[in-house]
């Protein structure tokens, strides 16, 4: 059964969201932005939560811009695929980090999903912030 939210006990870790492509500007990176702000106020109003700033720690890269449109997007979606089988069913296929390295990026290998350094980082903020009670 599920345990109602004002129950609960203990620390909770709350991430902010990661980019959409790798720019520090544009629409994309504005709502993820608005995102965050709402974010970070609801865990301020929570003496249990721990605000993570997961978003904030991979900012600094100023690449790609992530491109909404459609065909912007069937793109993204398409290179998606075309990484997740490189990665998974070529014999020795390549990384994430390295697919992302192809395409000059580092933080998002298709401009949404997150690559191994990145990931490892979400894990490390959190196992941080869970320990000590802050970030």
């Amino acid at each position: 059964a599920a345990v109602p939210v004002d129950r609960l006990r203990g620390r909770v870790a709350v991430a902010s969201l990661p980019p959409l492509g790798e720019a520090e500007r544009g629409p994309a990176a504005e709502v993820v932005a608005e995102y965050n702000a709402a974010i970070r106020a609801v865990v301020a109003e929570d003496p249990r939560a721990v605000y993570v700033p997961f978003g904030e720690s991979l900012l600094g890269t100023n690449g790609e811009a992530f491109d909404a449109s459609y065909g912007g997007f069937s793109g993204t979606i398409a290179e998606m695929y075309w990484h997740t089988g490189r990665r998974w069913l070529l014999p020795g296929g390549p990384s994430f980090g390295a697919q992302a390295a192809e395409c000059g990026r580092t933080v998002v290998h298709d401009k949404i999903h997150l690559t191994e350094v990145s990931a490892s980082k979400l894990s490390d903020l959190f196992v941080y912030a869970l320990e000590s009670g802050e970030v």
